[in-house]
C-alpha cells in the first residue's frame, strides 16, 4: 500500500543546498565551541529560533524515571518563563513518546484548525484503521491541543532527540498565533536536530565520566 501525502507550498521559501549546509555548519560551529551542556542547551535554543522564527524555543529532557525538566530556553522578553520548571511523566504519556521516537520532526500549523475525517475511515485491502504513525499531516491529539491552547499556543515544531532508540529530550517550538513551516525548513531542521545531537551524547557521556571519575576518587 503506497500512502502518498501533499502540501500545499503556501510560501516562495527555498533553501539550496549550499545554504542549507551553511545554516546548519554555522550553528554547529558555535555549539562545539561549548563544553558544558548547561551552556550548550541555551546555545542550540537560541539558535533554533533563529533558525526557525519561533517566539519561544526550549529544550527539555527526560531524566530516567521519565520525568522532564527544562534546561534551556529562548522567548521573547514578555512570555513566561518555563526555564527550570520540572514535569512529570505523565506530561507527555508513553503513547506521544512512542510517535516523538518514529518522527524526529512534528509540526503543528495551528492549534485550532479542524480535523479532516479520512475516507474511508477503514483500509478496504485490510479491514483496518490506517496506521497515521509516519504520517506528516496527521491531526494532533485533542488532549495534546487542549494542553498547548493552555499554554497559550497557536502553532509548535517539535524535534526529537533520540539516543540508543530512547527519546532523550526535545527541542520545543511555540509560537503564540498560527506558523506553517515549510518543507525545506522542517528537513533543516530535522538535519540540525541530528547534528545537535551528536554533540549533545558526547558532552553528556563526558560530564557522567568525569561526575563518575571524581565520585570514585572522593
Amino acid at each position: 500500500l503506497l500512502i502518498l501525502e501533499l502540501e500545499p507550498a503556501l510560501t516562495q521559501e527555498n533553501i539550496p543546498f549550499l545554504s542549507f549546509y551553511h545554516l546548519a555548519r554555522a550553528s554547529i560551529n558555535r555549539i562545539s565551541a561549548t563544553t558544558k551542556l548547561q551552556d550548550f542547551g541555551q546555545v542550540i535554543v537560541q539558535e533554533v529560533r533563529k533558525v526557525t522564527g519561533f517566539d519561544r524555543v526550549m529544550l527539555y529532557k527526560f531524566d530516567g524515571d521519565g520525568h522532564g525538566v527544562v534546561i534551556a530556553e529562548e522567548k521573547l522578553a514578555d512570555m513566561v518563563a518555563y526555564l527550570g520548571l520540572h514535569f512529570p511523566e505523565s506530561d507527555i504519556p508513553q503513547p506521544a513518546r512512542k510517535l516523538f521516537c518514529s518522527n524526529w520532526i512534528r509540526a503543528i500549523p495551528s492549534t485550532h484548525a479542524k480535523p479532516v475525517e479520512l475516507f474511508p475511515p477503514i483500509n478496504p485491502t485490510n479491514l483496518r484503521p490506517l496506521d497515521l504513525t509516519h504520517s506528516t499531516l496527521r491531526s494532533a491529539s485533542s488532549c495534546h491541543l487542549k494542553y498547548l491552547h493552555n499554554m497559550a499556543v497557536g502553532a509548535s515544531l517539535t524535534i526529537s532527540l533520540i539516543k540508543d532508540n530512547k527519546l532523550w529530550g526535545l527541542i520545543a517550538c511555540h509560537h503564540r498565533s498560527p506558523k506553517f513551516v515549510s518543507y525545506e525548513l522542517r528537513k533543516a531542521c530535522e538535519f540540525l536536530g541530528r547534528m545537535i545531537f551528536a554533540e549533545i551524547s558526547a558532552i553528556a557521556e563526558t560530564e557522567d565520566f568525569d561526575y563518575n571519575l571524581h565520585s570514585t576518587y572522593v
